[in-house]
């Protein structure tokens, strides 16, 4: 893009623009494209690092990049041999006399946080605090089939499946406060462990009354979600990559010098926006961005160098250009930009990958 963008004579950022694909369109390979906060995280960076006054502005060896990127959150394909028979994800509920949720998922918590953004869209669903969500996971002879924490799947997939199952138990819990109100149904709603009708708070029941009700003639309310794919894709060598039900998008710009006598490399501050959807968890979202910002420039500088000094295969590499720590230092600002995701769960995503998008930003 930026050699194109040279011989056009076009500023990167511009041209990039100019190209992007509009929300529910898909590419050419069969990338089903929703939600796309793309542009709103190039025009984020552009405004803040000053891009319009620095690029093609500086001294020799002085210079600002650009880049920007998609990850998927989930796979497209499931990784077992029946994708039409079985679901992606499933979660089984279940809330006893007391009012406490059980969770029962097979997702592996790896310090992603899985069990917290599951237990948050539990209690989205059935309006309670946090601590009255109970998750069990890891746990293989009471836990549903899961297929893994892979390819930033967890969060869409899993939160979508016990979504799923909470609105099950959800809809059990309204049938039995407007038998108690005597309201109709589509006028309650279910908030801060209470139901009650939306045009006159006052009538309603809290959630235990609701619950006992509802628990009257069968006990235990319990209740299975699952999600899967919808079909997507082509039928071409290869189409299976890279597909997948919601992609995050990032865009960072870097700026960077040189010393073009010895190839010393100092990147100075690093500009990020990231489309993450809605944070569930901010801190979650904050965390791996700040982390991808002194990641990313450590090896753009190596692999733009690679292809740009040309130099033979007998030919040693400079250790200055091979060395991973010279670009420790440089300074970030992420920015983190909300797209809702349509088929998300509570319109959020799972894929936070940063790093990629920083190579080529440093690579000048």
């Amino acid at each position: 893009m930026d050699d194109l963008a040279e011989q056009l004579s076009v500023d990167p950022i511009t041209l990039r623009l100019a190209n992007l694909l509009p929300p529910h369109s898909a590419t050419i390979t069969g990338f089903r494209v929703t939600s796309i906060g793309m542009r709103e995280c190039l025009e984020r960076v552009r405004q803040a690092s000053g891009w319009d006054d620095k690029f093609r502005k500086l001294p020799d060896g002085h210079g600002v990049g650009i880049g920007c990127g998609f990850f998927i959150s989930g796979s497209g394909l499931p990784i077992h041999w029946e994708p039409n028979k079985f679901p992606h994800a499933t979660v089984h509920l279940k809330i006893d006399m007391d009012g406490g949720v059980t969770v029962h998922t097979g997702a592996a918590e790896i310090g992603q946080g899985s069990d917290t953004v599951i237990a948050q869209s539990v209690a989205e669903v059935l309006g309670l605090p946090l601590d009255m969500i109970r998750i069990r996971s890891r746990e293989t002879d009471t836990s549903p089939v899961d297929l893994g924490s892979y390819s930033s799947r967890v969060t869409f997939m899993n939160a979508n499946a016990a979504i799923s199952a909470a609105m099950g138990i959800r809809q059990e819990l309204l049938e039995a406060a407007a038998a108690v109100t005597e309201a109709p149904v589509e006028k309650l709603v279910i908030g801060d462990r209470r139901i009650y009708r939306k045009d006159d708070p006052a009538v309603g029941v809290s959630y235990l009354e609701a619950l006992h009700k509802a628990q009257e003639d069968k006990g235990a309310l319990v209740s299975s979600g699952a999600y899967r794919t919808p079909p997507m894709g082509r039928v071409h060598k290869g189409a299976g990559a890279g597909i997948a039900p919601a992609y995050s998008f990032s865009a960072y710009v870097a700026e960077v010098k040189v010393d073009i006598e010895t190839g010393q490399t100092k990147v100075l501050k690093v500009w990020a926006a990231h489309d993450c959807g809605k944070a569930l968890n901010p801190l979650s979202v904050k965390g791996p961005d700040n982390r991808f910002m002194p990641h990313g420039p450590r090896s753009g500088p190596q692999r733009g160098n690679e292809v740009r000094q040309k130099r033979s295969p007998d030919q040693p590499r400079s250790p200055r250009l091979q060395n991973p720590n010279h670009p420790r230092d440089a300074r970030g600002s992420a920015h983190h930009r909300r797209v809702e995701r349509l088929r998300g769960p509570i319109w959020c995503e799972g894929g936070r990958r940063g790093a990629p998008s920083a190579y080529p930003a440093c690579s000048l």
